[in-house]
């Protein structure tokens, strides 16, 4: 309990240290974003695996961040949601 009590704890001070950022430069709170879904997304695959359903993990964790850097280019450049596919396709 008291572990997880210190992580939480860790975890809102490099939150709450990233949306300050913001104030300076968008880029430390973009790559925090997409450090999370990363991380998320190998959680997930974990989880999967305690199932017995194996997936290759860094393969989803290498297509989570390349969706996340179509997104971020096509928010960015201030353009429509269909953009973001033809960015993830340039970028593979």
């Amino acid at each position: 309990m008291k572990k997880r009590i210190l992580t939480g704890s860790l975890i809102l001070l490099i939150y709450t240290l990233c949306i300050l950022s913001r104030l300076y430069t968008w880029y430390v709170f973009d790559l925090f974003i997409g450090l999370i879904a990363i991380v998320g997304s190998v959680e997930v695959c974990r989880a999967m695996e305690r199932k017995r359903m194996f997936v290759n993990i860094p393969l989803v964790s290498c297509f989570t961040a390349l969706i996340y850097i179509a997104m971020l280019i096509g928010i960015k450049n201030d353009r429509n949601w269909d953009y973001y596919l033809i960015y993830f396709i340039i970028i593979i």
